[in-house]
């Protein structure tokens, strides 16, 4: 079923180029390189008052237990509208089909029927979640803002002349964004909403967006993907945490090694003592 799906899914009328989980010769770095792509390009111009350097915002927003809120109801439809064909339309509704959680309470066992998640685990899942996740990836966004997707995860970049414009483009896509995430019963975690902005300048200047009810002020680094980014493209931050945690690993090893060999070590003293 999944290469029959992807046979679809990975033809013109299928995914999105911007989503880049769960998907052939597509990885995180692919994810992070088109983010930094649209930021470097911003940051790129010769000299402000030639108004050829822009601003670049870049916000990541947080799915609440993304996966297991994924309605089937919602993936259906994804598949209907993106055209896969009937049968196996048929074949998937049938999966989703006579799925119950079971668990005991004080009052002895209990059934509640399941209608919404990508299995865990599940060769389809991936695939899936996918089709119905697309629907974010094809909203129609203020001219200046982009998204990225690996996954559930979603990265934002809006690039603008003026901090003004960034702030009003951010603020429009965020409210789109979250307003279709809604309609697929997702829900975000405004407050773990990350905002970083990109520039060139030498003068600190930052940002402030809603998301839902949070007002976040753009921060000097953000994480993504696994990767600190800051408001220079530097790297410093991500320099300086990934060496100290190398350092706290290789000063670790002096007692845990010891620890894990010893037994090994007693274990072969006693072998040869019974010899």
């Amino acid at each position: 079923m999944v290469g029959r799906l992807e046979a679809h899914t990975e033809g013109p009328a299928g995914l999105a180029d911007s989503q880049f989980g769960f998907r052939k010769r597509r990885s995180t770095v692919d994810a992070i390189q088109t983010v930094l792509s649209t930021a470097r390009s911003a940051i790129s111009g010769k000299r402000w008052h030639r108004g050829t350097k822009k601003y670049c915002a870049i916000i990541t927003l947080d799915v609440r237990n993304a996966f297991n809120s994924a309605r089937w109801d919602k993936i259906l439809t994804a598949l209907s509208q993106m055209e896969v064909p009937a049968y196996l339309q048929r074949m998937v509704s049938n999966y989703f089909r006579g799925r119950v959680l079971e668990f005991t309470t004080d009052d002895g066992a209990e059934t509640y029927e399941v209608t919404a998640g990508v299995p865990q685990g599940s060769v389809l899942g991936p695939i899936l979640w996918n089709v119905m996740y697309d629907r974010i990836l094809r909203l129609e966004l203020p001219r200046p803002a982009k998204i990225v997707e690996f996954a559930d995860d979603i990265a934002i970049t809006v690039v603008a002349k003026h901090l003004d414009l960034v702030e009003f483009y951010s603020n429009e896509t965020i409210r789109l964004v979250r307003a279709a995430l809604t309609e697929l019963g997702l829900r975000t975690a405004d407050q773990k909403t990350e905002v970083l902005l990109v520039t060139s300048r030498k003068v600190t200047e930052t940002i402030t967006v809603r998301a839902g009810g949070h007002y976040i002020t753009s921060a000097p680094c953000i994480r993504y993907l696994g990767v600190h980014i800051d408001a220079r493209l530097r790297f410093e931050e991500h320099l300086r945490i990934v060496s100290d945690k190398a350092n706290r690993v290789c000063r670790r090893p002096a007692g845990s090694y010891a620890q894990h060999w010893r037994p090994k070590e007693q274990s072969s003293q006693a072998l040869r003592q019974r010899g």
